[in-house]
């Protein structure tokens, strides 16, 4: 296989984003999972621990642990679902929602780092690519 197949740049363009996000990540003692969500609560609201693990794709112990580590930095709370007692909402704090508007920020400048060297029309058009190839993954958008 040729190192400037699609598949490779794009492999390797993923991994320099996530070392990038990361190593700014870790002040907030967080990593991109956390991340993701702190982003889905802040822009769908609360939802259940088996929501946000479908919205992750992650399996419910992970979540569990995923969550409690939020919840312990005070980034969210765990309330009982007014329509069933037995469901667990997630909620942001506070202080949770400033950490996620800080790492929304630190990812927008992590993205133009990395992107720098194509124009804004490239950038653009990139977006719209992979945006089409994966639209699952996007939503809800982060993009500006």
């Amino acid at each position: 296989m040729a190192a400037n197949t699609t598949s490779v740049l794009i492999i390797k363009l993923a991994e320099k984003l996530t070392h990038q996000f990361n190593e700014r990540l870790t002040r907030f003692e967080i990593q991109p999972k956390h991340f993701r969500i702190l982003f889905l609560l802040t822009h769908w609201g609360p939802l259940s621990q088996v929501e946000l693990g479908q919205h992750t794709k992650t399996d419910r112990a992970p979540m569990v642990h995923l969550i409690d580590h939020l919840e312990r930095l005070g980034l969210v709370e765990r309330t009982l679902n007014p329509s069933d007692r037995r469901v667990k909402t997630i909620n942001l704090t506070d202080r949770g929602r400033d950490v996620a508007e800080q790492t929304l920020q630190l990812a927008h400048a992590v993205e133009a780092e990395v992107l720098a060297p194509l124009s804004d029309e490239e950038s653009r058009q990139l977006n719209t690519l992979l945006s089409g190839l994966m639209p699952e993954h996007f939503s809800p958008e982060l993009r500006t």
